[in-house]
């Protein structure tokens, strides 16, 4: 009855289904709490530090 409702063949349908379904999962495993952590306002910004890093050394190749 959808197929028919909607012009889309089952196929289409069943896609977007599980599409929906995927994107649904996703999103649900991290609680809002997580979601929508800001960090910490008093912790260490470690970025301000990154100039002070030595750069990667080489590996070498044996």
């Amino acid at each position: 009855a959808l197929s028919r409702s909607t012009g889309k063949s089952q196929n289409a349908l069943i896609r977007e289904a599980i599409q929906l379904l995927i994107t649904t999962k996703e999103q649900s495993q991290w609680s809002s709490t997580i979601l929508n952590f800001q960090g910490v306002s008093d912790s260490i910004v470690f970025e301000a530090y990154r100039e002070e890093l030595s750069p990667p050394r080489e590996d070498e190749v044996i």
